[in-house]
């Protein structure tokens, strides 16, 4: 199914296997959602902190804190009567 703004009655050609194909998620060797690439990131940046791999654990804790901070950092740009 194919929702348009034309008018009812007019032909459209629509390739749908091009669509599907173009799709960013359906390229799973290099598509990346934004949490994922957030999350790679912070990754990069703890293993830089830390000047070593970290464990599964250490990674955690610092994912965990890094979010906070950047919470916090937008809930205070927030109106206060919101």
């Amino acid at each position: 199914m194919a929702l348009t703004d034309s008018i009812i009655g007019n032909e459209i050609n629509i390739d749908i296997d091009d669509i599907l194909k173009n799709l960013p998620e359906n390229d799973t060797l290099t598509y990346k959602s934004p949490s994922r690439r957030f999350r790679d990131v912070l990754y990069c940046y703890c293993r830089q902190v830390l000047e070593k791999e970290p464990t599964k654990e250490e990674f955690a804790e610092f994912y965990k804190n890094e979010y906070e901070k950047i919470m916090e950092h937008y809930k205070n740009k927030l109106d206060n009567d919101l």
